[in-house]
């Protein structure tokens, strides 16, 4: 019997990359915190919010004092009476952005710390009337149900106005960091802000239109319901035929629920696809949900690894920026010997900042015309560095979601990474050359590293 030599290897580094394809998300932080990123997504945070709080200045105060929270715990009805009953009471009121922007701001940082501890909740989505908004589930529903239903309830014309202003922004700065992050991810390149920005600019519909794109069809559905029941069950003898054909309203309910769950299972993947192919909304809704539906369990792992990563990285990013925060108000208030009440000039214009509150203000009454004036311009400062991490959470968030289209397309249709749309001379996107195929009797080591390893993940 032949005896087995046995060899040791020794192995100085590992491809992770190309063993465990799913270790590219763990590239995301490098490209969100790039400054091009990081600018364009500032810039737009810093629209929205001016937009927003020049929104409340105008509207005037219409929030009443624990509105929102009412709100979650409240039938619609309940809430409709209530809000009715309350009309006369202009107490203490608060403007919608800035109550809106508050409970966004402390869902995500349950949420951060929810993924982080692990704390799924998944219990909530079988149980009925039970909601922990310290879970992953419970922060989800506060983020994508809780507040935008409010504002839609209560406050729909401030939600339209504000949408007219907000959904074109976003297409067009979104499109551009998500276009950045397409050939940062595939082709190592380092585009300018001015070249992403137009790119975007000249597609800013299609990156409109596409996460629209399954909400419209799902009302359009949803009014074709509501029309055949105003039609077949307001008369005594159409009501035979609308219970007849009830099989069909049935039917549309059921498109209308694969739709919102689509959207929501794949709507991060619709900006990354039209800045990848440079495509129409319509191929790439259809990408998104066809590589959703086809490779499920894949989407489901690359998007909680995205996601527990992305909150890891954003407690350090908000660790970096309270420290500098934090240096930077002990440090220059140090030598400042003027007084005010109890605390020095400059501690009245820049309380210490605390670890997770970005709600403290300069003590305004305590100071005077020139003292509000650098209160006001260092505030202005200090908000713009707070801004850097909804900008560092915009910027990872799309550069995440490339990374996971691109994860789902090499999977299912077996694309390569570097695949990706260039601008050709007349400005449309083109296909870059096929890389040329090595010697067919060389075999591909890391490739089946890497089949081995998608078969663990699994379909």
């Amino acid at each position: 019997m032949q005896q087995i030599e046995h060899r040791r290897v020794r192995v100085e580094e590992v491809d992770w990359d190309g063993v465990m394809r799913f270790c590219r998300l763990f590239g995301a932080f490098r490209m969100a915190v790039h400054p091009s990123k990081l600018l364009v997504s500032l810039v737009m945070v810093t629209l929205l919010y001016v937009g927003g709080r020049a929104m409340d200045w105008v509207w005037g105060p219409r929030v009443y004092p624990g509105e929102l929270a009412l709100y979650s715990s409240m039938s619609g009805e309940n809430f409709d009476d209530w809000l009715n009953q309350s009309r006369t009471d202009w107490g203490s009121h608060s403007g919608i952005f800035q109550t809106a922007l508050t409970y966004k701001v402390r869902a995500l940082q349950r949420l951060v710390i929810a993924v982080s501890e692990l704390d799924l909740g998944l219990g909530q989505l079988v149980e009925q009337n039970r909601h922990d908004p310290n879970t992953v589930v419970g922060a989800l529903e506060d983020l994508v149900v809780v507040l935008p239903g409010w504002l839609l309830r209560a406050h729909p014309w401030f939600t339209l106005v504000y949408a007219l202003w907000a959904a074109p922004l976003c297409a067009v700065f979104c499109g551009a960091v998500a276009r950045m992050a397409a050939l940062h991810a595939t082709r190592d390149q380092r585009v300018s802000p001015a070249g992403a920005l137009r790119f975007a600019a000249g597609r800013w519909v299609w990156f409109l239109l596409t996460p629209l794109l399954p909400l419209l069809l799902a009302a359009v559905l949803g009014l074709g319901l509501a029309g055949g029941g105003f039609v077949l069950f307001n008369l005594p003898v159409l009501e035979v035929l609308g219970g007849l054909l009830f099989f069909l309203a049935i039917g549309a309910g059921l498109a209308i629920a694969c739709l919102l769950a689509l959207e929501v299972a794949g709507g991060h993947l619709m900006y990354p696809a039209v800045a990848v192919e440079d495509t129409d909304a319509f191929d790439a809704v259809s990408r998104a949900f066809g590589y959703v539906l086809g490779r499920p369990w894949r989407c489901l792992f690359y998007s909680f690894v995205a996601l527990a990563y992305g909150a890891v990285t954003f407690v350090v990013v908000g660790l970096v920026v309270f420290l500098s925060l934090w240096i930077t108000q002990r440090a220059v208030g140090a030598w400042v010997f003027r007084e005010v009440g109890e605390v020095n000039r400059f501690e009245a214009m820049l309380p210490p900042p605390m670890l997770g509150d970005f709600s403290v203000e300069p003590r305004w009454a305590e100071l005077g015309v020139s003292g509000k004036a650098a209160a006001g311009l260092v505030w202005a400062w200090v908000r713009l560095t707070f801004g850097l991490l909804a900008a560092y959470a915009v910027s990872y968030y799309l550069c995440a979601s490339t990374w996971v289209y691109l994860l789902l397309r090499r999977a299912a249709d077996e694309c390569e990474f570097d695949d990706v749309a260039l601008d050709g001379p007349d400005g449309k996107g083109e296909r870059p050359p096929a890389t040329e195929a090595g010697p067919p009797d060389s075999p591909d080591v890391t490739d089946d590293a890497e089949e081995a390893s998608e078969r663990a993940i699994g379909p």
